[in-house]
């Protein structure tokens, strides 16, 4: 396995590997982190077994590897970095653990195989696009209280399969096409902490039928373009 792997000088980072149709890798218990785009592109790479010694994950690690099937977060790190996951279409089950306090832009993007994914309470930041075409998700749960306070831009985009979503009761802004293309959500209640809703956030939910706002809520009527089966938009 050595082989295979880059580690850097002192032999403590994965930083790359030299055969990319590798199947399999076991990461030495010495290796305390992953460098930037360490296993990005790795398309074969379908198990990956990650020592709790590793604290770091770095952006676009692992990137393209679209056979790898489950991922299990190790106990010591606390983000997900950008585009982490990145067209990681094969993953199914991912492992999250309850040191994660972030999980940056594009992390999960393009994984259309994922179904459900569980949010620790740790979790305080989900970064924009974070979900976007997950096309499979049908089941994400996030911290309901003392949490995350936004919803990004283009976070849920194209999660077709999403039929329900419980806003958490600190968000205080929904940005822009935040769950623009979710053609399976039936509902939407909109809590009172909600201060701005951005243009477009629910664009083409071609299922939603009703929708909850809070009278102070600060949206334009286009939150709900091209939402045909809405037949009621209820304002608190």
């Amino acid at each position: 396995m050595k082989d295979i792997l880059i580690l850097s000088e002192d032999g403590r980072a994965v930083v790359g590997v030299r055969d990319k149709s590798v199947t399999c890798i076991s990461i030495p218990e010495t290796v305390t982190g992953i460098e930037r785009e360490a296993f990005s592109g790795c398309s074969s790479l379908k198990e990956i077994t990650i020592p709790s010694s590793v604290s770091f994950i770095g952006d676009n690690a692992f990137n393209g590897c679209s056979s790898l099937i489950e991922f299990i977060l190790p106990p010591k790190v606390d983000v997900i970095d950008w585009g982490t996951f990145k067209g990681c279409t094969s993953l199914q089950t991912i492992i999250l653990n309850h040191e994660l306090t972030d999980i940056c832009e594009g992390a999960f993007e393009g994984c259309t195989s994922l179904k459900s994914i569980d949010i620790p309470d740790s979790v305080w930041a989900i970064g924009p696009s974070c979900f976007r075409k997950c096309t499979s998700l049908q089941h994400i749960s996030i911290p309901i209280e003392e949490g995350i306070s936004r919803i990004h831009s283009h976070t849920f985009e194209g999660c077709k399969s999403l039929k329900e979503f419980e806003i958490p009761y600190d968000i205080t802004e929904i940005e822009s096409y935040a769950f623009k293309d979710c053609s399976s959500l039936q509902e939407i209640n909109i809590p009172d902490s909600v201060r701005v809703i951005g243009s477009y956030a629910f664009m083409n939910c071609s299922s939603l039928q009703k929708i909850v706002i809070p009278e102070n809520t600060i949206h334009d009527e286009d939150i709900v373009n091209g939402c045909d089966s809405l037949k009621r938009v209820v304002i608190l």
